[in-house]
């Protein structure tokens, strides 16, 4: 009679061993997540690193608990979390949760600074592989409400909701900036050359190297990294504009913007001269010709290489 019970108590100490070990992490993250709002309720501000040390996926699914919170401040937090814990994930699935979740507070929160802060956050911290097709159907839908916020436009853009390229070429022809730039991050050849002639085009030279450069790291094409190379390897520097900003070196600001969005390139450069020279010899060496093909075998030709020659070797982020 022993020997047949014992597997069977066996069993029940293997359930009561797994629920005694798995229950209390769901319950530490949901007492870490609960202090880490109320604290923001109560206006103390608390770091995220005992946040960001628990399973993303857990946290995520805790934080969608106070998608409906009356504090405004307790759902900015929310955004915030969301933002830092799941958009640089390495597993795409927690960073398409963390983008749903910021994408439901985006488009649905009562409160427009709430709604603001998280489109600016799925602009700033998400690439195109955290948005899933329900997410870029979403957006479409959104587009097509009237007095529209340029951050939902630009985030269409890196979403790459192609659906919503006719709207986005009407919004372009009344006039609006962030349509142009959704369509050239789209690939658009229109776009990406009417956004890379009025970037360098702009005859204000501190707002032209110090903001509309941005706008060419955000469309992500190879002419427009073209340019800002271009920044990198210059020697000018902007004219100083009193009094809170000094002039500062183009290659400084194109060093920021290739760091964003080209894979592999040295990363913590500081503002110094020996960073600026780190960063031109990596360039340099990237934009070198590649080996000739083996005999028998075509040579590579792309309209890209064709179009961008050496910047044809970088690796652009999506």
């Amino acid at each position: 009679m022993t020997r047949k019970l014992a597997p069977t108590l066996a069993l029940c100490l293997l359930i009561v061993l797994t629920a005694a070990t798995s229950t209390p992490v769901g319950a530490d993250v949901s007492q870490a997540v609960a202090e880490h709002i109320e604290n923001e309720r109560r206006g103390r501000g608390t770091p995220y690193d005992k946040i960001k040390a628990e399973p993303p996926a857990q946290v995520l699914a805790e934080l969608r608990k106070y998608l409906r919170d009356p504090a405004d401040g307790a759902r900015l937090e929310v955004v915030g979390l969301a933002s830092v814990v799941g958009s640089k994930h390495p597993q795409r699935g927690v960073q398409q949760q963390a983008a749903r979740l910021v994408l439901d507070v985006a488009l649905g929160d009562a409160d427009y600074g709430v709604r603001d802060f998280a489109l600016s956050r799925l602009h700033r911290f998400f690439s195109h592989d955290a948005f899933k097709d329900d997410m870029r159907r979403d957006i479409h839908r959104a587009l097509q409400q009237k007095n529209l916020n340029g951050y939902l436009v630009q985030v269409a853009g890196i979403a790459e909701v192609r659906s919503a390229a006719p709207r986005l070429r009407q919004l372009a022809n009344a006039g609006s900036w962030s349509a142009q730039l959704a369509l050239a991050r789209m690939g658009d050849p229109m776009a990406i050359r009417y956004v890379i002639d009025r970037v360098e085009g702009s005859k204000d030279e501190v707002r032209r190297v110090r903001s509309l450069l941005d706008s060419l790291a955000y469309i992500r094409q190879p002419e427009a990294v073209e340019v800002i190379i271009k920044y990198l390897f210059s020697d000018k520097s902007t004219p100083a504009s009193p009094p809170d900003v000094g002039s500062v070196p183009y290659s400084y600001y194109a060093v920021r913007l290739l760091e964003e969005i080209i894979e592999g390139f040295p990363t913590g450069i500081a503002n110094t001269e020996a960073g600026i020279v780190r960063a031109r010899q990596w360039i340099t060496q990237q934009l070198a010709p590649q080996p000739a093909a083996a005999a028998g075998q075509p040579a590579p030709a792309t309209a890209q290489a064709t179009r961008s020659g050496g910047v044809a070797n970088l690796k652009i982020k999506r």
